[in-house]
């Protein structure tokens, strides 16, 4: 596969990726979005690669329409349930998890609106978030359920840096660091408690402590 075992994702190295996304471009120029065996591992590998979004969408738009029957089955003839497989590339589009860093909205479409609801995260995270399009930004407010009580970190869905509240409105103590290779990436992290929900709240630019 073009991600084996997981050991290539959002975070590798930019070399690393450069190599991933031209591959996705050679398989995509011998027209594996409709090949049968490609349908449920083309795509989230893609978006796990950074690869153009818009060409994940539009590939696997056309999959889906030249194989659905009307049960709604991607039907290839030969395949299953396996082809259920193709809908984690719209998850890590929403929400991916790479070397421990959970990350909002990593590869969307900067100019179309997204919401998701308890979609989860490695780590038993539990989230929460919407896209506002017109804004080009992650809306304020983002929600995070802690099923085991793991410490969480979280590229920062925003520019002016984020602050985090539990669900009593008491403000998390939080350690900034980057994200593996990718220096320009913020990330923060917090422990959490079991059962216990958590608030992502924007920094205002004119006062990041606010």
């Amino acid at each position: 596969t073009i991600l084996p075992a997981e050991v290539f994702g959002y975070y590798s190295k930019q070399d690393d990726l450069d190599i991933l996304q031209n591959t996705v471009q050679v398989f995509s120029d011998l027209g594996a979005w409709t090949q049968i065996n490609n349908f449920p591992k083309l795509a989230p590998a893609a978006v796990n690669a950074r690869y153009d979004c818009r060409k994940i969408i539009a590939g696997l738009s056309g999959a889906v329409r030249s194989h659905m029957k009307q049960n709604m089955m991607i039907d290839d003839g030969v395949h299953g349930i396996e082809k259920a497989g193709a809908a984690e590339a719209l998850h890590n589009m929403m929400l991916l998890g790479d070397r421990g860093i959970i990350k909002l909205f990593g590869n969307w479409p900067e100019d179309r609106d997204a919401e998701f609801v308890r979609l989860r995260a490695p780590g038993a995270f539990v989230c929460s978030a919407s896209y506002d399009g017109t804004a080009h930004e992650i809306a304020d407010g983002v929600t995070i359920c802690s099923e085991a009580g793991a410490d969480a970190v979280i590229a920062s869905p925003w520019r002016e840096g984020m602050f985090v509240l539990d669900e009593n409105g008491t403000r998390i103590d939080t350690i900034q660091g980057t994200a593996p290779d990718h220096p320009e990436e913020i990330t923060y992290a917090f422990r959490t408690e079991r059962g216990r929900t958590y608030i992502l709240r924007k920094c205002q630019a004119e006062n990041p402590q606010l």
